[in-house]
């Protein structure tokens, strides 16, 4: 495939990202749409999204392959690194075995990275059983984690359907700026066209880690905030996801 053919931007001015755990390109299309972003590297290690990733990106800057194998020194300089690491061990629906399960110490390749590359930003994603898994002692370590790394952190729990999407599919989303701060906060983003009032009833959970410690504000930690999914009331209102 020529690069004619994907949909990543060529401009040299762009701001360049690297995309890992990416999946089948979710966070591509979403900073295509954004515009002013070029990729400069991507890996996953799943065989059928590595597939459907390089039909619509093509393979030039992708790995197929373990993130583990890979030295930091052979990955591009960046920008902003992406991340939609891996949920299992954190999601409800699972064992939430968090750091003991090998997918949940996935997190720390992103630290690994962070640590050698120094991105300007972090732009991450994960369930938000990831909030309050192991009483919060989870997300905290992952907090100081990037806070030792010299990044100022905000987050926010988001539902697709506050976009106008048909679905409820409520997501973390983690913004870290190496250094503090640069520019007015991202978070909160608000809700916008019609939302279900069971949804709008509800309490964010927003929050950031300053230097010093946390911000509680209206950081919330509820396990009967966890929206069900389209798929999951096929088989009952009980099913939950998270």
């Amino acid at each position: 495939m020529s690069d004619s053919d994907t949909l990543l931007p060529v401009n040299e001015n762009e701001i360049t990202y690297a995309s890992i755990y990416s999946g089948i390109g979710g966070f591509e299309v979403g900073l295509k749409k954004a515009g002013g972003y070029k990729n400069v590297w991507s890996c996953d290690k799943d065989p059928d999204a590595n597939r459907i990733y390089i039909k619509h990106f093509g393979e030039k800057n992708h790995y197929s392959g373990d993130i583990r194998d890979v030295k930091t020194e052979d990955i591009p300089d960046h920008d902003l690194l992406c991340a939609g690491f891996p949920c299992q061990a954190f999601s409800i629906s699972g064992r939430r075995e968090g750091f003991k399960d090998p997918r949940g110490t996935l997190f720390f390749e992103i630290a690994r990275m962070s640590a050698a590359k120094k991105p300007k930003i972090l732009l991450l994603e994960n369930v938000p059983g990831l909030l309050h898994h192991d009483e919060g002692e989870t997300f905290k370590t992952i907090l100081w984690e990037l806070g030792r790394l010299g990044y100022w952190i905000e987050w926010q729990v988001i539902n697709t359907n506050w976009l106008g999407l048909p679905q409820s599919r409520r997501r973390v989303f983690i913004i870290g700026y190496y250094g503090g701060p640069r520019r007015k906060q991202i978070f909160p983003i608000k809700r916008t066209g019609s939302t279900p009032l069971k949804e709008a009833n509800r309490p964010s959970q927003l929050g950031t880690l300053r230097e010093g410690g946390y911000e509680q504000g209206q950081r919330v930690y509820d396990r009967r905030g966890i929206a069900v999914t389209l798929k999951a009331l096929a088989v009952g209102d009980g099913a939950k996801t998270g």
